[in-house]
């Protein structure tokens, strides 16, 4: 019974948090049509660094690893290149993502809203700055695109109709999708895709 009720709060916790999303610049919806004019091939290396509330966090290597994976989908669906790799390969044009999480979180806040069973609020906030460069084959920088996401979580019992709309992973990956294709565009109409 006692293990029923935890699992029943830690249901209700998991269901009652909405996430919104804030772009800087501004990103606009970006669709791609495959026009068989690639040539090039990309590789792809991803550095995440993570602190919350002023104190860093150690990431794991399976997190950039499905990092790297979900950006090599991304840029794979554009058809922009002929390929698309990732680890040790060589490629034609070589991009580094790095993204850098200042997370905060009320901690206080959050213990009084699992100690009122929801009816106060917590608030956790991702602040991410994205850089984006892309490298010749010798290594030297062709040009960088900075981006920044910022996405503010809230907990609470009102947040159940928000949640299907609103969910934070779905959330995150859909800004992140966003916000890397906006970057490939731009990349693209700045000819270094060429």
């Amino acid at each position: 019974m006692k293990s029923t009720l935890s699992i029943l709060f830690l249901c209700l916790i998991a269901i009652n948090c909405a996430t919104f999303t804030d772009f800087n610049p501004e990103v606009k919806e970006v669709t791609f049509k495959n026009n068989g004019n690639a040539s090039k091939t990309l590789l792809i290396n991803v550095k995440q660094k993570v602190t919350i509330n002023g104190s860093p966090r150690e990431m794991n290597a399976k997190s950039e690893e499905n990092a790297r994976e979900r950006f090599a989908k991304i840029c794979k669906e554009s058809f922009l290149f002929k390929e698309v790799k990732t680890g040790l390969d060589t490629g034609d044009i070589k991009l580094t993502i790095e993204s850098e999480n200042t997370g905060e979180a009320n901690q206080f806040l959050a213990f009084l809203s699992g100690l009122s069973l929801l009816i106060i609020p917590a608030y956790a906030q991702d602040d991410i700055q994205i850089k984006y460069s892309f490298r010749d084959k010798k290594d030297t920088v062709i040009k960088e695109y900075k981006r920044r996401v910022t996405f503010n979580t809230w907990i609470h019992l009102f947040m159940i109709p928000l949640m299907p709309f609103k969910f934070p992973v779905a959330e995150i990956g859909s800004a992140m999708e966003a916000v890397t294709k906006s970057v490939l565009d731009e990349a693209d109409r700045d000819g270094i895709l060429k």
